[in-house]
């Protein structure tokens, strides 16, 4: 969820990024993507879900990229995609979130709560 909207972008992204700090050594990181309504699903080497443990966090989502025609004369330059997030969230030293992963998690115990600002 961004500002309570559900993130759909077909570019998002989701990366669990073990926490050494929180006990967790695990050599995998779990990735994902979201669906149409913002639910999101790890695959760790192939299978679902992720290891037990804690977990730094980091999301990314881009719009889709521009077109930029080709001027004649001129040399076509790659247009550049916006980020549909603030550039905290797609590092994991600021990203500021974290989630550990328990064998009988609560209702909405793996929910991301972002922001714009």
């Amino acid at each position: 969820m961004v500002d309570n909207e559900p993130l759909t972008a077909e570019s998002t992204t989701i990366l669990f990024e073990p926490d050494a700090s929180k006990g967790n050594t695990s050599p995998f990181q779990p990735a994902g993507t979201v669906d149409e309504q913002g639910n999101y699903t790890l695959l760790t080497k192939g299978k679902a879900g992720a290891p037990l443990g804690w977990y730094r966090v980091v999301v990314t989502a881009v719009a889709e990229p521009p077109e930029h025609p080709k001027l004649p004369g001129k040399k076509s330059t790659r247009p550049v995609a916006q980020s549909l997030l603030p550039a905290k969230y797609g590092q994991t030293k600021t990203s500021g979130l974290a989630i550990e992963v328990v064998e009988r998690p609560a209702p909405g115990a793996y929910d991301l709560k972002l922001s714009r600002k």
